[in-house]
């Protein structure tokens, strides 16, 4: 089976070559690219591919997706950030908006730039992905004690808008020296 997807990937690349329509050149190129990740186990070339297909559909969230994963596994990370800011502009809901956000926190974390990372997972405070924002904000700056008050600060107005008596609580238990759990006993 191998053999004959490595003898179809020439037959996509020809295809391409004479195929003049924009519909017929996105198609061959999407399925190449797919041949090339899936099957081929060639990244590179599926980058290149898709790249090219998103030159002649810049919205297609589909090839966006494939694009910005890609450039993720291959370590491309301002690649993979650019393309992902791309599809935050066309979320179309809050909850993908904010898995977009926690990704390119993430990515913007991984190459140590922890103000852009925590400038994004912030956005998100407040939205259905604050566990996950807050968290990610409590390890990047675990080490950064100013930061890290911010960021418990922002948990306990958080906790409060949620439920007050709790909120009280908690703040009054840190404020004392106890643990959290030590009116529970």
């Amino acid at each position: 089976v191998t053999k004959r997807l490595q003898d179809l990937f020439p037959v996509y690349c020809d295809k391409l070559e004479i195929t003049e329509n924009r519909k017929t050149r996105l198609e061959l190129l999407q399925k190449a690219a797919r041949l090339c990740e899936e099957y081929l186990k060639q990244p590179e070339q599926a980058i290149s591919l898709y790249s090219r297909a998103r030159e002649l559909d810049p919205k297609n969230s589909h090839i966006l997706r494939r694009l910005a994963t890609l450039s993720e596994e291959q370590n491309q990370t301002m690649a993979a950030i650019e393309v992902w800011q791309t599809l935050l502009k066309t979320a179309n809901s809050p909850d993908a908006r904010d898995n977009i956000v926690l990704k390119i926190g993430n990515l913007w974390e991984k190459i140590g730039d922890k103000e852009r990372a925590g400038s994004y997972y912030r956005s998100i405070v407040g939205s259905n992905a604050q566990k996950e924002a807050l968290a990610s904000l409590e390890r990047i700056y675990k080490n950064d004690p100013a930061n890290l008050a911010l960021v418990l600060t922002e948990k306990l107005e958080k906790a409060q808008l949620d439920n007050p008596a709790k909120a009280e609580y908690y703040g009054n238990s840190q404020s004392a020296g106890r643990s959290r759990n030590a009116g529970w006993k």
